[in-house]
């Protein structure tokens, strides 16, 4: 759900997340990559409101995630990166003759403050 909002306002939502989230909590992140077929389509159309932050048709909004810049708005917010990757997945549509390259980005993060010693 990152993705609907506008870049400007995540390092606020994940202060939010990080506000609540449970000692020893993980927070798991799966949403748009950059490079994505309805990233392609909506360049096309000339939808973009910003770096990689496009308008839908319906006026809902998308943005599409780099490893790096995802990595770093959560360590901003004072997370650890556990994994990320990109995922890629060919899909066929038969009837239309497309094939679309979708491409998804997840991760797992944790809070900074699970790693130091109680003992403290």
């Amino acid at each position: 759900m990152l993705s609907a909002v506008s870049p400007k306002k995540m390092p606020m939502i994940l202060q939010n997340i990080k506000r609540v989230l449970k000692p020893n909590g993980y927070v798991l992140f799966r949403d748009y990559a950059n490079g994505d077929f309805a990233q392609v389509k909506l360049q096309d159309k000339n939808r973009m409101i910003s770096e990689d932050f496009y308008v839908r048709g319906d006026g809902t909004c998308s943005f599409y995630f780099s490893e790096d810049f995802l990595s770093k708005l959560f360590f901003g917010a004072g997370f650890k990166i556990i994994d990320i990757d990109t995922y890629c997945k060919e899909i066929e549509n038969r009837s239309r003759n497309v094939t679309m390259e979708r491409r998804w980005i997840r991760a797992i993060f944790s809070s900074f403050e699970r790693d130091i010693p109680d003992s403290i």
